[in-house]
């Protein structure tokens, strides 16, 4: 179950829930299990109804998916600098220092 900053549950209180928020039962329930991402649209939401503000909702989504990016990152790429594109051409070394571009 998901742990939200006003202690959102699945379960019987999901039907209030999603009615005050003015969301549909599937909306709110692809939220709590984690399978649909935070919109700005559903911050304002979310901040309206825990009345924590919108923001703090963001900031989670946001920790969320740098979260997901550094695990990916680190999967695929160990060992690599991030300041290397997979498009780049063979043997392209991340610069050293930004003088080096500006010098």
């Amino acid at each position: 179950m998901v742990e939200t900053p006003c202690g959102f549950e699945s379960g019987s209180g999901t039907t209030i829930q999603k009615r005050d928020m003015g969301v549909s039962r599937m909306t709110l329930h692809r939220l709590l299990k984690e399978r649909t991402r935070v919109t700005p649209t559903m911050a304002l939401r979310l901040g309206r109804y825990c009345g924590n503000g919108a923001d703090i909702w963001l900031r989670l989504q946001d920790a969320h998916d740098l979260w997901l990016a550094e695990r990916e990152f680190g999967e695929e790429n160990a060992g690599r600098s991030p300041f290397v594109s997979r498009y780049s051409p063979p043997g392209a070394e991340a610069p050293s220092s930004a003088g080096d571009h500006f010098g």
